[in-house]
Order: structure tokens, then C-alpha cells, then sequence
């Protein structure tokens, strides 16, 4: 309501006081009754009073709408955040003060909220102040009810600053790699020299020399030193999507018995057990893959100093390998597992006391992602953790597929369109990775669109490994895609790995857009949810 709005309400509360006076004097109505209007008349006057303070002063933007979505009153913060007067915004449209590129999300946005399919909206637009400057803003709306007419509340809110901030980062990022880059190739030379005058030491003074030990120790020094920075440069490429793989036939099982036998040498404080090892020729970068196998296997035995012993297994399942590395020390909590691949995080209760920078386990991730693999890991804290990749392994198989306007099936998921249940219901089965969810993900959105349904359940009970390759893919590009398509309620049960719960949680939390959306455990608490939400 406007200032003139206000002041009308308050003479019609006057009014109603004198008719309440005049009723009370003629005895047509109880003591009673009177008292209960009066009561409500002065609770009204004081709610009134209360709200109309706390718009005026509040520190951020605030302006209420009508269902025409045209500016009934707005709030000091406002006019100084863009510049206007009160005169000018009055009877305008916010969104009429926006970036052409925002205008049309807001609008579809706004659109949903008057026709009820919305609770409220939260979005970033960029508003253009009186003087020409954009400036980021913060928009939560919603609408309530007043005296029987529905209006909107918004809160426009500065974000500027965290806008700004993020674009420093990224450039920050860049910069920073691209100095990593160019020091690591500087620094090589002189340490390549380095290491040959400390190999020749080694080769021309005897063992017995007491300075013998010192010079090993520099040589080991030195390979660490040399592994540090081809980290620090297979990075920098990763990031600049100049890392290329070289492909070849080899076989798998032989390389990962090698790896293991270089590893143990270097490492006489555990012994790696080799439990199975299947048999299988695999396509890929042969050296890429023993840098992920060595990574995993100096993590085991870096993060179990007491337990002695490393497991490893492989085996075959739905085309691909699968290779665990066991080891029982000490473990690693939930609230950090899912940031472990995570550019040089490292856990903050372990980082002073074993030495690294954390680049290894992304690294690794990276390499798994170009050979459209994965990776997943279960662990509990004091017992020790358990690190699982995967590598498809190329066959030319015929896909089948089954696709209608209800119904699509494939070897990875099916999406059905449940008439009965007025949902789709999405279920996954066995490894996932970014192509397979993303495709698994068009389909179910296009089955949304032809049948017209705004609830879904997806089940991810029989995924195997991770979610985790196209987590930031689902919440960021299509879950404002599934919205548009009119999805509003969506409920989605993880499966018993913990790493798929996190990466799901990933996803949601992530996620652009106001699809409600819930984690089960099972179809039947889901089933239950979606049924209550009608």
C-alpha cells in the first residue's frame, strides 16, 4: 500500500471506531462484542503501525506490488540503492529497471508466483541505477493477502561486492596458474642439474663414506621435488584443457602388478597384498593410469602410519574395472569426504601432520574423468578408508533402447511417466558418469514437458560408484531447465553409498531455481511426499 493507502486506512479505522461508539450507546449489540471489535480494531491499528515500521527502516530494498506487478511503495533503502525518487518508481515495474538479460526470468518467475505455482522465488538479476550503473542485487518475493486483495513483497538486496569478489577470483585463478606454470618449467632445468651432479656423487664416493646417507637422502628429496612440480604442471594444463592422452593397448593387469611391486619398494613400513587381479586389455593412457594407481596406494599408506598392510583388489563388473585400495588407518568423516577431490584440499585435522598440498587426489580425479571413469570412496573414522575407481572398458555392443512419449529405457535408467501417480519417475542403474546422467537427465525432461507433470521421483538405489561427475551439471543447468518445463516437486532417493548421498547432497545444494526438492531413503517415504504435496 502507498502513503495515501495508509492514511485512508487509518481514517476508516477512525470511522470504524465512532460506528462502534454509536452501536454500543444504542445497546444493539453485548459489552462483550463491542469489546472483541475494539480489541481487533486497536490489534489491527498496531500490526499496521509495526509493519509500516519495520518497511521503512529496513537496511535493504523493499517495495510491495500489485497483480499487475506495477509499484504500490517502496522503502527509503530502495530509493538509495537505484537512485530514483519515490515519484519516478511509483506505478512503475521493477522489472522495467533491469538488464535485458534478466528481464525474461523474472518475469516467467514472477508469472508462477501470482498463479500460485511458487511459495516464493529467489534470484540474481543485475538493475540499472538512474545514473546508468548495473549493480547485482539479490530478489526474493513472495505474495500475501491484505484486506482481500493479493500483493507482492519483495526484498531487493546488494550483492555487488560478492559479485565482484567472484570475478577476482576467477581472475586470480588464472593468473595464478599461469605464474605455476611458468615457474615450474624455470625451476626444472636448474633441478635436473641438480639431480645429476647428486647422482654422480652417489656413483663416485664409496657407502662407507659418511656423507654417502646425505647424499641419498637429497637424491629422494630431489624426487619429490620433481613429482611436486609435474603436479603443479599437470594442473595447470587440466585447467587450461591442454592435457592431451596418449592411448594405447596394454594390459591392465600387469601394469597395476608393476605399479604395486615400484610402490612397495619405496615403501618397506607396509606390505600391498594383491588379492585378485583380473585379466583384462584396456585402452587408455597407460602412464596416466599408473599415476592414478600410485597416488591412491601412497594415500593408504600415508594415512594408516600403524597399520602395516594395503589391500588392493580388481575386478570386473557391468564393463568396466573396478579397483579398490584398502587401508585401516585413519579414516576419514563425512563432513570432509566429499571435498577430498577437491583442488589442494586437503583435511584440516591431518594437514599439519602429513606433508602434501593436496593436488594428488584431484589430479587423479581429473585423469578418471578423461577416461570417462570414476571415483568414489567409503570410510569410517579409526578404522580406516577404502578408495574405488573405475575405467569402462570399450566394447561394440548394440544399446537397447526403448523411447515413447511415457516411456524411455536404456542399459543406465528409465523414465516413465506414472499416470496413476501423475509423476515421472526416473530410476538409475549401475555407473554413471557425465554423458550417461546428462542424456538420463534430457530424456526425463523431455517426458515432463509432453505429458505435462509437475512431480518426479528419481531412484538412485541401484547406482553403483558415484554421482559426483555431473553434480554441478544437474543443479546448475538443469534443474532451471526441468523448472521451466513445469516440474516444482521433486523427490530423489540416494543410494546406500555414502559418497552418493554427498554427491547428491552436492547437487542440491547447488541447484538454480525453485524446484522443492527432498533426499529419501526409499520409494515409499518418497511415494508419500509427492501424493502430500497436491
Amino acid at each position: 500500500m502507498n502513503n495515501t493507502d495508509h492514511t485512508n486506512y487509518q481514517k476508516e479505522i477512525e470511522t470504524l471506531k465512532q460506528e462502534i461508539k454509536f452501536l454500543k450507546s444504542s445497546n444493539k449489540q453485548t459489552v462483550a462484542d463491542f469489546e472483541k471489535q475494539e480489541n481487533f480494531v486497536e490489534e489491527t491499528r498496531i500490526d499496521n503501525i509495526r509493519f509500516q515500521t519495520i518497511f521503512d527502516q529496513s537496511a535493504v530494498g523493499n517495495k510491495i506490488i500489485d497483480s499487475d506487478l506495477r509499484i504500490l511503495q517502496v522503502n527509503e533503502a530502495l530509493l538509495a540503492l537505484l537512485g530514483y525518487t519515490r515519484k519516478e518508481l511509483l506505478g512503475a515495474l521493477i522489472v522495467d529497471f533491469s538488464h535485458p538479460d534478466c528481464k525474461e526470468n523474472w518475469m516467467l518467475l514472477q508469472k508462477k508466483l501470482w498463479l500460485g505455482k511458487l511459495p516464493s522465488f529467489n534470484m540474481d538479476a543485475c538493475l540499472i541505477k538512474k545514473d546508468g550503473n548495473p549493480i547485482w542485487c539479490n530478489i526474493t518475493s513472495i505474495i500475501f493477502e491484505d484486506n482481500g486483495t493479493t500483493l507482492g513483497f519483495t526484498i531487493v538486496q546488494d550483492i555487488s561486492e560478492r559479485k565482484a569478489f567472484d570475478k577476482v577470483r576467477q581472475q586470480a585463478d588464472a593468473r595464478k596458474d599461469e605464474f605455476i606454470s611458468v615457474m615450474s618449467h624455470e625451476i626444472k632445468t636448474p633441478l635436473g642439474n641438480i639431480k645429476s651432479y647428486i647422482q654422480l656423487l652417489e656413483r663416485e664416493i664409496s657407502k662407507e663414506e659418511k656423507v654417502y646417507p646425505f647424499i641419498q637422502k637429497t637424491g629422494k628429496h630431489i624426487k619429490r621435488l620433481e613429482r611436486l612440480i609435474s603436479d603443479l604442471l599437470d594442473i595447470t594444463k587440466m585447467n587450461s584443457g591442454k592435457s592431451d592422452l596418449y592411448l594405447t593397448w596394454f594390459p591392465f593387469h600387469d601394469i597395476l602388478r608393476e605399479t604395486i611391486n615400484s610402490v612397495q619398494e619405496l615403501s618397506p613400513t607396509h606390505k600391498i597384498v594383491l588379492e585378485d587381479n583380473v585379466k583384462v586389455l584396456y585402452r587408455g593412457d597407460q602412464y596416466r593410469i599408473e599415476q592414478v594407481i600410485i597416488n591412491f596406494l601412497n594415500n593408504a599408506i600415508k594415512y594408516s602410519p600403524g597399520a602395516g598392510k594395503v589391500i588392493v583388489r580388481t575386478k570386473t563388473e557391468l564393463d568396466n574395472i573396478i579397483v579398490s585400495v584398502q587401508d585401516f588407518g585413519i579414516g576419514i568423516a563425512k563432513n570432509d569426504m566429499a571435498q577430498l577431490f577437491d583442488r589442494f584440499y586437503r583435511v584440516e585435522k591431518v594437514a599439519m601432520q602429513y606433508q602434501g598440498m593436496g593436488l594428488g587426489l584431484f589430479i587423479a580425479s581429473q585423469i578418471l574423468l578423461q577416461h570417462n571413469g570414476s571415483f568414489w570412496v567409503e570410510s569410517e573414522v579409526g578404522k580406516g578408508s577404502t578408495f574405488f575407481f573405475r575405467l569402462p572398458i570399450e566394447k561394440v555392443k548394440t544399446k537397447k533402447v526403448t523411447d515413447t512419449k511415457i516411456h524411455y529405457k536404456d542399459d543406465s535408467v528409465s523414465v516413465k511417466y506414472l499416470k496413476d501417480h501423475q509423476r515421472v519417475q526416473v530410476e538409475w542403474t549401475g555407473f554413471q558418469n557425465h554423458n550417461s546422467i546428462k542424456a538420463g537427465c534430457l530424456k526425463a525432461l523431455k517426458i515432463v514437458k509432453e505429458n505435462k507433470c509437475n512431480k518426479m521421483l528419481i531412484d538412485n538405489t541401484h547406482v553403483l560408484g558415484s554421482w559426483a561427475d555431473a553434480a554441478e551439471w544437474v543443479g546448475m543447468d538443469w534443474f532451471p531447465m526441468i523448472e521451466e518445463a513445469g516440474l516444482e516437486y521433486l523427490a530423489w532417493i540416494h543410494s546406500a553409498s555414502t559418497f552418493d548421498q554427498l554427491s547428491l547432497r552436492e547437487t542440491v545444494n547447488a541447484k538454480v531455481g525453485n524446484v522443492e526438492t527432498q533426499l529419501f531413503r526409499n520409494v515409499e517415504d518418497a511415494s508419500l511426499w509427492l501424493a502430500d504435496v497436491d
